[in-house]
């Protein structure tokens, strides 16, 4: 809270005093939680889709191997997606915590 009063009546760092580009506190606890609850949510939905898909398929469904193997492209596609977005979240945490240290 003091580092924010700061930021409010300065535009420099509280600990160098050098100009700041930007006043923006991060809330890197936030960022955190939001990490785990996306992860928790694609674990419940991944499983409970392949749960699913593996009980219709034990139960004589006419799910088709080709059909698995496009749902495991699907997987694979928004693994790839997920960890661009990982990426990219470490990234601009590193970024900042860099210009924080300066």
């Amino acid at each position: 809270q003091q580092i924010c009063k700061w930021l409010n009546d300065h535009n420099t760092s509280p600990l160098t005093n050098l100009p700041l580009s930007d006043n923006k506190v991060l809330k890197l606890k936030s960022i955190g939680d939001i990490i785990r609850s996306f992860l928790e949510a694609c674990r419940g939905h991944g499983q409970t889709t392949r749960r699913s898909h593996v009980q219709d398929w034990s139960q004589g469904s006419d799910v088709s191997c080709s059909h698995l193997r496009s749902m495991l492209r699907e997987v694979e596609n928004n693994l790839e997606a997920g960890q661009a977005e990982v990426d990219a979240w470490q990234k601009y945490v590193v970024e900042h915590a860099e210009k924080a240290n300066l």
